[in-house]
């Protein structure tokens, strides 16, 4: 049984997702993390940060699907301002903590279900990043710092 998925969330994924690549992958993601009981808020800030660094990343990297979206490769590049070079380390480092958290929980969730169920779902769980491609990219305090550092 599907939890219901508020309103908000649903208008949202309707008026800004559907018909992206990554529109399946969202959706999911806004169920799971509505099961997981998290708030109306932290979904959608999720949903909202996801869908529009993906907007940015995928003309940039000349991407279609989310097959094409390689996050052990991508991800990496982005975080080294390699892509889209003019975001600032904040806006960065905002995605990937999006990114990292949506991954777990899609994974934790996908885990629990018998193995013909994950099949089904298995095109749909955001791809997974490795902890050592990121390692060093995403120190929070560097950030912080730089923020102070630079004139408003």
């Amino acid at each position: 049984m599907w939890p219901e998925v508020h309103s908000r969330l649903v208008i949202y994924l309707v008026n800004n997702v559907m018909g992206k690549p990554w529109a399946n992958h969202l959706a999911l993601l806004a169920v799971v993390l509505v099961a997981r009981r998290r708030d109306v808020s932290t979904v959608r800030d999720a949903l909202v940060n996801l869908h529009v660094r993906f907007c940015e990343l995928f003309p940039a990297l000349h991407l279609e699907t989310m097959q094409d979206w390689k996050a052990d490769l991508h991800m990496p590049a982005y975080l080294r301002g390699e892509i889209l070079p003019e975001e600032m380390q904040a806006t960065r480092l905002r995605f990937w903590q999006a990114y990292h958290a949506s991954t777990k929980q899609l994974r934790a969730w996908w885990n629990t279900l018998p193995e013909e169920i994950q099949q089904i779902y298995q095109p749909f769980i955001l791809p997974s990043v490795h902890p050592l491609m990121v390692e060093g990219l995403t120190d929070r305090k560097a950030v912080e710092q730089q923020q102070l550092s630079t004139p408003a």
